[in-house]
Parts: structure tokens; sequence; C-alpha cells
């Protein structure tokens, strides 16, 4: 059995625990859908599953019982001969799904509202599209490491594993029993995500040894480390910075409030003791504030410590600054701390949160360092973009060069509409007139492919359209285009009844052909009044 199917399955459950613990931190992110039809997805080359080694846990694990053989599933596709299992394109798919709608809840969104309708169809396309991709990917990636022999050591699995695993507990906030738990609930187990979480951990030592062995007969000269710095200088020079620290008297509406509170006696109502509004007292209240810090000010000028005048009205953690090229208080507060000698204090400087009296501590002149000075670092960083490169140069190439079978219809159908748009139309056509069960919005898609294919003939048009003087070819051209786009509107009406009749009354498929139906009027109209022009 390939292990990929339980990386793969592995990456879901780790999903799973981090959105279920959303009141925890997380930082998993992804790339924003858009309402654009399905397009072939171009993703990370980097598969996520590891050569196939010893007989790993999982098998065991199904050997005894506890996990389905995916081997017995159906096979959705093949690289290069390959099978894909059913249960490891659904796992890569899902893992996606997961990923979006933890970004779309962090944003106060749901994700799933999304996937519904005909739209939320052409972006599970996609979804499904970049879930393919990915699993061909592992299969790629496998068979290369499996010829190079390169296998991690079942001890060398176990140590990145615990490590990997603490800090999935320490950033979750979590004791291992309350991850039990959870994955309980969520119809898992800790020992089965312990078993995914080492296979996923055999790919990262595989990938990793597979980008090591792409570049092993490549050599870096002092040239190349020399050429790497120039061209990223920005990364390694720093810029002038200052360290300093402040006494912050805040004018928010937060500390207006702080104050108003601390000062009632002054300022509560003779009659009912209650405090005004602070709109009604703003102007007073800065005014006070603002007495205050001229106070402070004026004691330090006069010998008081600036530390314990500090302390006395600031966290101590709030006081010193550190160092920094730049703040975000503001330009006025930051141009007062450049300008200072080390050791002076500066007048009261006002930004958009209050009055600041800044002292400064200390300064260090903008630097850009010789190679000498960061050559190690180069090294490294020059050394991990080439591995990176060829790694990627390597899946492209074998992207390129394999041999894919999809047996999904629509997936099939829509997999290489990048390349081929026509071909993808021809496919789609071909599934409306023998009909795919489960698929009511089949004629939205293949509409939507019409409504790209519009917009390219459009594009093209208006190009020929656009030049200065057309000969008579090119208006034989223009009409050819016309009469295209014509054909395809028509088309894409046709097919957008088509998914009207399937899923009933439907606004916005409605809106889309009262659209078309809209432009293939004026489209009509236009050869009608040249002819009665020409009358």
């Amino acid at each position: 059995m390939k292990i990929r199917w339980s990386v793969l399955l592995g990456i879901v459950l780790l999903g799973l625990v981090l959105a279920g613990c959303s009141d925890r931190p997380s930082n998993t992110a992804d790339e924003q859908p858009d309402s654009t039809p399905v397009e072939e997805t171009v993703v990370d080359a980097s598969p996520e599953e590891a050569a196939p080694r010893e007989e790993s846990a999982v098998e065991t694990e199904i050997a005894a019982g506890g996990l389905e053989d995916p081997s017995s599933a159906e096979i959705v596709a093949t690289a290069n001969g390959v099978p894909v299992y059913r249960d490891e394109y659904e796992s890569a798919k899902s893992a996606i799904v997961n990923q979006n709608a933890m970004t779309y809840a962090q944003l106060g969104m749901d994700y799933g509202a999304l996937l519904e309708g005909g739209d939320g169809r052409l972006r599970e396309l996609s979804i499904e599209a970049e879930a393919m991709y990915r699993v061909f990917g592992v299969v790629l990636a496998e068979a290369e490491a499996d010829a190079r022999g390169i296998l991690p050591t079942n001890d060398t699995i176990d140590t990145l594993f615990e490590a990997q695993y603490a800090q999935i507990l320490d950033a979750q906030r979590m004791t291992e029993a309350e991850l039990d738990a959870y994955l309980v609930s969520q119809g898992s187990s800790l020992e089965e995500f312990k078993v995914l979480g080492r296979e996923a951990v055999t790919w990262q030592l595989t990938i990793d040894a597979l980008a090591e062995d792409l570049t092993a007969t490549i050599e870096i000269s002092e040239q190349d480390l020399q050429r790497y710095l120039d061209e990223h200088i920005d990364e390694y020079a720093t810029p002038e910075e200052v360290r300093a620290s402040h006494i912050h008297f805040g004018t928010t509406d937060t500390h207006l409030s702080d104050y108003l509170a601390s000062h009632e006696d002054e300022y509560a109502e003779a009659d009912t003791g209650e405090l005004p509004a602070i709109d009604d007292v703003r102007d007073e209240l800065v005014a006070a504030i603002r007495a205050e810090a001229e106070a402070a000010l004026a004691k330090i000028r006069g010998g008081a410590s600036f530390d314990d005048l500090a302390s006395a009205r600031m966290d101590t953690d709030a006081i010193s600054l550190g160092w920094f090229a730049e703040t975000s208080l503001g330009e006025t507060f930051d141009a007062a701390a450049f300008t200072l000698d080390i050791g002076e204090v500066s007048d009261l400087v006002e930004t958009e949160i209050g009055y600041h009296i800044i002292r400064l501590d200390d300064r260090r002149q903008a630097h850009t360092p010789k190679l000498d000075e960061v050559i190690d670092d180069v090294r490294l960083a020059l050394d991990e973009q080439i591995r990176s490169e060829q790694l990627e140069a390597f899946m492209a190439n074998a992207y390129d060069t394999a041999q894919f079978e999809i047996h999904l219809p629509l997936l099939d159908a829509v997999w290489g509409q990048q390349m081929n748009p026509d071909g993808t139309i021809g496919k789609l056509e071909r599934l409306v007139e023998e009909g795919l069960p489960g698929e009511p919005y089949l004629g939205y898609v293949l509409a939507a492919m019409y409504e790209l294919r519009i917009e390219e003939l459009s594009g093209e048009k208006l190009l020929l359209e656009a030049e200065e003087d057309p000969a008579e070819e090119v208006a034989q051209q223009i009409a050819e285009l016309d009469r295209q786009i014509s054909q395809d509107i028509e088309r894409a009406i046709a097919a957008y009844e088509l998914a009207l009749q399937a899923v009933g009354d439907d606004p916005a498929i409605q809106a889309k052909l009262d659209s078309l139906e809209e432009q293939l009027g004026d489209g009509k109209d236009e050869p009608e009044e040249a002819q009665g022009d020409g009358d």
C-alpha cells in the first residue's frame, strides 16, 4: 500500500484540530477564491507524500482492522499508470476546503455559503482540480524518491514527529488529553492522529532529501554569493535605528474615560452626581492631560528622574520602545526621536493617541554589510533558493512529461481548460448530450465556459477594431468574430436554461440569462440599423 493516502488524511485531521480550536491562534492561510469560472489550477508543486518504505504504522493498523485499505476503493485517476484512489483524492480536497473555511472563519465569513449554487459548483471544481494536481504531485515525487532510494529512518521520523507534535500542543494550548477528547468528538482518535502524523513527517523528510539529492553536484562560488548579496542587499542592510523610552499621556476615548472616572469629584454634576459625556468635556479633559504632561516635563528639566516619573505613570513594559527605524506612532514621533542626542529628553510630542516625552537611549548607524560579514547567512539562503528552484524545475518537468488519466467525467472535462478551452467545451457538450447524473449545474458550467470564450473573442474583436486603417480582410475577421460571439451567446443561453430546468428557480442564473439575451438583442439590432441607414 502507498502511504500517500495516510499523509493526505493526516492533513485533514490536523485541519480539524485547528478548525475546532477557534479560540486559539492559527497560522493557516489560503488563497481567496473568486467567482471566475474554473481554470486549470496551478499550485505549489510541493506534494504531500513520501516514498514507500518498510511496512508503515498505517499498514499495520490496516492489517489489524483499524483503518480501511484504500487499495480496495475506487480508482479515480492514474498518473503514469499509478492509481489514485478516491480516499486520497477526497482527503486532499477536504484539506483545501478546511483551510479555506478556517481563513474565511477568521474574517467572520461562512465559506460553505460560497460553495452553493452555480458559482459555488465552479469554485468546487477549482478545488477539485487543485486537489487532483496535488495528489498527482505526490505520485510523481513518490516515484522519484523510490527510484533514488531516499528513505528516512524510523528513528529520524520519530524524533521529528515528537518535536512537531509538541509544537502543535503548545501552539493550540492543549494537553494531550484535550487533543484526544477533541479527536474522539470528531470521529477520530489520538492514536490515528499520531500514526498519520508520522507519515506526514516521512514525506517532509523525503522531500527535503529529494531536494538535497537534486542539488548534490551544485557548487556555489564566491562570485555566486556576491551576486546573491547584491540582488538581496535590502534584506541584509540595516537602516539607522534608535533605542528610546517614553512617557505617554493618552488622549484616546479610553484614556479620557479613565481620566474622567479618576477625577469624579471635579467633573460630577453637583445635583445628580453623574459624570458628563466625554464629548461634552473633551477639550477640557485634553487640556488637563496636557497640563499634566507639561508638569512632568518641567520636573524632568528640573532634575527629576525620567524613569521614576515613567514608572509612576505607566506599566514598566510600555516605557521602553526598544530598537526601531520607525514606529507605529507616526512621523511626528519618529522625527522627534531621531533628532535627539543620546540621553537627551524631547519637548512634548503630540500624536494621535496623546502626548509623549521621549528620551533617546542609544543609536546605531545604518550599515550595508560586506560579503565576509554575512557570508554564512548568504550561503544558507542561496543554497535554499537553489534547492527550491531545482525541486520546482524537477516537479514542473515531471508534470509536463507525465501521462494523467482522470476518471471523474466533469473534472476530466475542465482539467485542461486553460490550455485547451475549445477541447473543454467539446467534452462538456458531450456530457450534456449523454447526461451526467448527480450534476445539476452541468449546464451552468458549460455556460460559464462559453462566457469565457465570448470574453476572449470580444477581446480579439476590440484589438482589430482599434487598427487605424483596417484592410478588407480585417473587416471580414471582425464579421466572423461577431458571428462566433453571437453563436456562443445563444449556446450559453441554452446552457443556462438547461441549468434552470435542473435546479429550478434560481435568481442568479436568471440574471445571467437576462444579461445574455440583452447582449444578443443588441448584437442583432446593429445590422438592422445599418440596413436602414443604407435605404
